[in-house]
């Protein structure tokens, strides 16, 4: 099997947003150089990881490239060290389907949630907090726990105004009452012209802050047999909403089992990631058509 290089851009979204300054494909993997021992399962023994720019090299010059999101300045960092850079969506379809706006735009299964579209919405976003109790404010783009704000579900402080402006002139915000999450869960998949791949269901160990901190295969009773049914049935559905959207590539679903009000719920597909994450190879296991 032939070697591959890989750049892995693990802060995609702040390029895919537009956030400046942005310190390149490199800065994110790091600052937290930890990760890459989390990431051994992504990358086949004998492929080589980018760490930082430089020269061609005899040891990266015509390799074929991945990236862990295939942004411009991530297929750039493969070009100058001369690899081969992969077929990839174009930056927009990227940025679209990398916002909270497309999964939202499938529907919102937790009660109470709801997605403000831009500047124009501002009044309603601020007026729906006053009495709402704990809010989870989100904007559009975020990863590793970033891009959230708990909110008191009252009147909005002015940094919490200034939060929320924020998120509206990026592209949008999601408000969804807070829940206490008692188990998270992902389903990992590839989509591309002609086949739609999902591998097993994964459980996660995340903090408070929602940072990830390793995930396992999921066992058989962590699940109950309409938890996983409904799980499956949103990832083929994003999937499917992905290629219509002219995505191709590696993805997963974010799900977890909360409780609301005393009340115990499901939420089947609280975030897709268009691009790689860090159990998705623990959950493709054998399942690699990314290679």
């Amino acid at each position: 099997m032939s070697r591959r290089a890989w750049v892995l851009n693990l802060d995609a979204e702040e390029e895919l947003a537009g956030r400046r300054p942005y310190k390149g494909p490199f800065a994110a993997l790091a600052a937290r150089p930890e990760l890459l021992a989390a990431l051994a399962p992504l990358v086949p023994q004998g492929d080589v990881v980018l760490l930082g720019d430089g020269e061609p090299s005899p040891g990266v010059a015509g390799l074929q490239g991945r990236a862990w999101c295939p942004t411009r300045s991530a297929l750039d960092a493969l070009s100058r060290r001369g690899a081969v850079g992969p077929r990839a969506p174009a930056m927009d379809i990227l940025r679209r389907v990398a916002s909270r706006a497309f999964s939202a735009s499938l529907g919102l299964h937790l009660p109470g949630a709801r997605f403000f579209t831009g500047p124009s919405e501002l009044d309603l976003a601020l007026g729906s907090l006053v009495g709402a109790g704990p809010v989870l404010a989100r904007r559009s783009f975020g990863f590793a726990g970033r891009g959230r704000r708990l909110l008191a579900g009252s009147a909005p402080t002015e940094v919490e105004a200034g939060f929320i402006r924020r998120a509206l002139a990026e592209g949008g915000l999601l408000l969804e009452p807070f829940v206490e999450r008692s188990a998270d869960f992902s389903l990992h998949g590839h989509v591309d012209r002609d086949e739609i791949v999902l591998g097993e269901v994964v459980k996660a160990q995340v903090d408070r802050a929602g940072v990830w901190r390793g995930s396992r295969l999921a066992t058989e009773d962590e699940l109950a047999r309409a938890e996983r049914s409904a799980l499956f049935e949103e990832a083929t559905r994003s999937a499917v909403a992905l290629r219509s959207a002219g995505y191709f590539g590696p993805f997963g679903l974010d799900a977890y089992r909360y409780t609301l009000r005393g009340a115990e719920g499901w939420n089947p597909r609280c975030e897709i990631n268009a691009r790689y994450s860090m159990a998705w190879a623990i959950g493709m296991g054998e399942r690699r058509p990314d290679l």
